[in-house]
């Protein structure tokens, strides 16, 4: 389903924290360029989701790719950035780079 102008391409993506499931059966294909926002009510799973794409929060069902790249592979070879005042884990440094040059428009990896 990941086309050479996908961005994001979430295919039947489930996750749930014990009893509580915050993605059922999420399906999703951003092209690149595209401007797309999630919106919904606390509790609803954007956090859950976000957190996904970034690699930092592995699904426990389905597939996620950012870019023709799965987030996971490229989160183990990168750290964690914590805040240096708190030590809270706040994303992994390679995914937050290549999500800030979508903002600004730029081309990753050639494509």
């Amino acid at each position: 389903r990941v086309t050479a102008t996908t961005a994001i391409s979430v295919g039947s993506v489930d996750k749930a924290f014990g009893a509580v499931t915050a993605l059922i059966d999420v399906d999703l294909d951003v092209a690149e360029g595209q401007i797309f926002g999630l919106v919904g009510p606390n509790g609803a799973g954007k956090t859950t989701l976000l957190r996904a794409l970034v690699g930092a929060l592995r699904p426990d069902s389905g597939k996620i790719m950012v870019l023709g790249l799965d987030p996971i592979g490229i989160a183990t070879k990168f750290g964690p950035i914590r805040d240096p005042d708190t030590g809270e884990f706040t994303g992994i440094a390679a995914d937050q780079a290549a999500f800030g040059a979508f903002g600004c428009g730029a081309k990753i990896g050639g494509r």
